[in-house]
């Protein structure tokens, strides 16, 4: 219960990023003032979070430079290889066009550069802690892993609004899975930054 009560104030930072920006939008503040306070405190929240995390009883397992690294590698080829073949399915058999959510996040990088610690750095980590460290494990000690990964994975993939759903959702648990065998949320953390950073270095191509 302690634990759990710990971990309100990361789950509310993390909704609160949503709620300024909506404040923002609402009051019609756009544009560079926009972009520059949502990074600010994109930031801000991203190291309470990260450093609150730290305090929650939650085991992380330590794994020698060579074992992290290789875990890295393949992780995110793994998440790479789950994007290409969910996308090509639904781009061929649901005629799905290309996320928006990426496309929205590269025009907004493209007007402001400095963004792009957001995409590549920002919320891989929060995501991380929120939905694998967090969600999936308590989950996971009263549903059993499938069913909290399925859970987890799903407010993942819709927290994205995406049509790309698919995508995310098979990520998730793909990312539930390396968790679970790695207990390292930071193995996560980085692949996840890598794939983001591919994805976003092709578009700007």
């Amino acid at each position: 219960m302690d634990n759990f009560r710990k971990q309100i104030p990361i789950f509310l930072t993390y909704l609160g990023i949503s709620i300024i920006a909506t404040i923002l939008l609402g009051f019609k503040i756009v544009g560079t003032p926009y972009f520059i306070t949502m990074t600010v405190v994109t930031i801000i929240a991203t190291s309470y979070i990260l450093a609150k995390s730290r305090t929650l009883d939650i085991t992380e397992r330590r794994l020698s430079p060579t074992r992290s690294f290789l875990w890295i590698i393949a992780t995110t080829l793994g998440i790479i290889v789950i994007q290409l073949v969910i996308s090509e399915i639904l781009v061929q058999f649901f005629n799905v066009s290309l996320s928006a959510n990426t496309q929205d996040l590269i025009t907004y990088m493209k007007f402001a550069p400095y963004y792009v610690i957001y995409p590549l750095v920002c919320a891989p980590i929060m995501e991380e802690i929120i939905f694998r460290k967090l969600m999936f494990t308590d989950l996971n000690q009263y549903i059993g892993f499938g069913m909290s990964a399925a859970l987890s994975s799903l407010l993942f993939a819709f927290l994205h609004q995406d049509s790309f759903f698919l995508v995310y959702f098979f990520i998730g648990l793909f990312l539930c899975f390396i968790y679970s065998r790695t207990k390292n949320i930071y193995i996560n953390m980085m692949a996840h930054i890598l794939m983001n950073l591919i994805v976003i270095l092709i578009n700007f191509a």
